[in-house]
């Protein structure tokens, strides 16, 4: 591998140094910290941007259908470390929640109850018939369990970026 340009590691080093630290190293406590902030912000219901609007054209119209009348989530603060997800189907919740932890920086550790979400995914099977093959994809998926970076991008948009997953991208209901 060639040697770069000492310009371009400067330049790259600096893109970095000011995004993980705006306010200078000595505020690190600050980046450490900065998933907490947003906590109290994420309250409210919240539709799947990135599945409504897949070659991103957004429109406000669509996003009001989908809130009343498809599929949305409900995002409740559980205090100061941590907030629960709850899907939504016609605004009214399902057994589909999901809790998340604060871990660091803007790092959540994600779990959803499984029991919830079998009987939501399978209401009239018995797990037992399905088998382990098949419920263990669910188990497995990053959206359910794992960890998460979640940040907000505005006041009404959230970005979900799963570890081993594609991003979620959440536009607050109007």
């Amino acid at each position: 591998m060639a040697a770069q340009d000492a310009t371009d590691i400067e330049a790259e080093f600096g893109t970095a140094f000011e995004t993980y630290f705006p306010d200078g190293a000595g505020n690190s406590m600050e980046v450490l910290t900065s998933g907490l902030a947003i906590v109290p912000h994420l309250a409210g219901v919240w539709a799947p941007a990135h599945l409504l609007f897949p070659e991103g054209n957004f429109t406000e119209d669509r996003l009001a259908d989908s809130c009343e009348r498809a599929v949305s989530l409900r995002i409740d603060p559980t205090g100061r470390f941590g907030f629960t997800m709850t899907r939504l189907r016609s605004g009214e919740p399902t057994d589909i929640v999901t809790t998340y932890s604060f871990v660091g920086g803007s790092t959540f550790s994600r779990t959803t109850d499984l029991e919830g979400l079998f009987r939501e995914l399978f209401p009239n099977l018995d797990l037992d018939t399905l088998g382990p093959s098949v419920w263990m994809s669910a188990i497995a998926s990053p959206m359910n369990h794992g960890h998460a970076q979640v940040r907000m991008q505005g006041e009404d948009i959230i970005v979900i970026d799963s570890v081993g997953g594609t991003p979620f991208i959440l536009a607050r209901c109007p």
